[in-house]
């Protein structure tokens, strides 16, 4: 009779850890054996469990902040290309505006009477812009404007303090400056596309505000160094600061930044 009991023993105590480990998956004899009383899962098991579900919610976890540190990245990569796309388009269609505002004001005062070297060099450099030869023909007109000033500062005789000196070349060379390191490549790609008769084109190519703010801000270089040369209240300074500022601001929604 011993051995039977042993043998008998030994088969429950087999059926009950089968029943145990179905527990732990979910199996059919699992959902049997939660309704005999007195039968549970090991705590062996249910922390085993347990750390399953633990490590799956970290997973998940981690997979999710992954996502988010892309998304961020992808949207703080649109933003910086499409606000380079808009300073240089701005940088570009404010030096080509002064420059062509210089070189016309020059050309009426050599009409009216005055030197028709500026002009000359002026419109020498205007011509040039539209070519390869853009920053050598800038370059050059910068430097003899700046001869001149100092010539006409001299001119003057008595004191010539620095700031007053340079009051005479320094303003209006200032909204000229990205012309030396960018090339007008926007301006000569919608004049282009203009004068074969492509509007859409054109207008497509000056979508965006804020190249126009920055480009409002480059001309009032103009104006602002000449009132801090001068001692005069900075108006001019504050409103290129601010058109700094908005051109910074970014939208509700960036679009998408066509290549």
């Amino acid at each position: 009779m011993s051995w039977r009991t042993d043998a008998l023993a030994v088969a429950g105590d087999d059926q009950e850890h089968s029943i145990q480990f179905s527990m732990s998956t979910g199996s059919p004899l699992a959902r049997r054996a939660r309704a005999i009383p007195g039968l549970g899962v090991s705590p062996g098991l249910r922390g085993a469990a347990s750390m399953r579900r633990s490590n799956s919610r970290r997973l998940r976890a981690a997979h999710h902040r992954r996502g988010q540190l892309r998304l961020t990245g992808s949207l703080a990569a649109r933003y910086a290309a499409f606000m380079k796309e808009q300073w240089s388009k701005g940088l570009q269609w404010g030096a080509v505006a002064w420059l062509s505002w210089v070189a016309v004001r020059s050309a009426v005062a050599a009409y009216h009477g005055s030197s028709l070297v500026p002009a000359m060099v002026w419109l020498a450099a205007l011509a040039l812009v539209w070519t390869r030869w853009a920053r050598g023909g800038v370059a050059a007109a910068l430097l003899v404007q700046a001869v001149i000033g100092i010539v006409r500062a001299t001119g003057y005789g008595g004191e010539m303090p620095l700031p007053w000196m340079l009051s005479f070349f320094l303003p209006m060379s200032l909204p000229l400056l990205p012309l030396l390191l960018l090339a007008p490549e926007r301006p000569r790609v919608t004049l282009a596309l203009l004068a074969v008769g492509r509007r859409r084109d054109a207008a497509a190519q000056l979508a965006g505000w804020r190249w126009l703010a920055v480009a409002a801000a480059l001309v009032l270089l103009n104006r602002a160094a000449w009132e801090v040369l001068q001692g005069y209240e900075a108006e001019a300074t504050a409103a290129v600061l601010l058109l700094g500022f908005a051109a910074l601001v970014p939208g509700p929604r960036l679009a998408p930044i066509k290549a």
